[in-house]
């Protein structure tokens, strides 16, 4: 088994206090899990949106489609952003 914990580095909003626990992979198992964010731009004050998916096998990988597929686990950390 592979336990998996996503560590978000962002310091842009939304700021997440609770995280999810880690996942755990067995061989030939995959997570996708994903985290968005959204800043101010300096200049004109608007703003930027940031969605980041990580997508992660635990063992030999066969098919090189793998990640288009449904995953084993999937983690949405996903916030509305306004």
């Amino acid at each position: 088994m592979l336990a998996v914990q996503l560590h978000d580095t962002m310091l842009a909003p939304p700021r997440r206090v609770v995280r999810p626990s880690p996942v755990r992979l067995g061989r030939g198992e995959w997570v996708r899990w994903q985290v968005n964010h959204r800043w101010t731009r300096p200049r004109d004050g608007g703003w930027n949106y940031e969605l980041t998916t990580l997508n992660l096998a635990y063992g030999a990988v066969a098919d090189l489609k793998l990640f288009m597929g449904t995953p084993t686990r999937f983690v949405d950390e996903r916030a509305a952003l306004r």
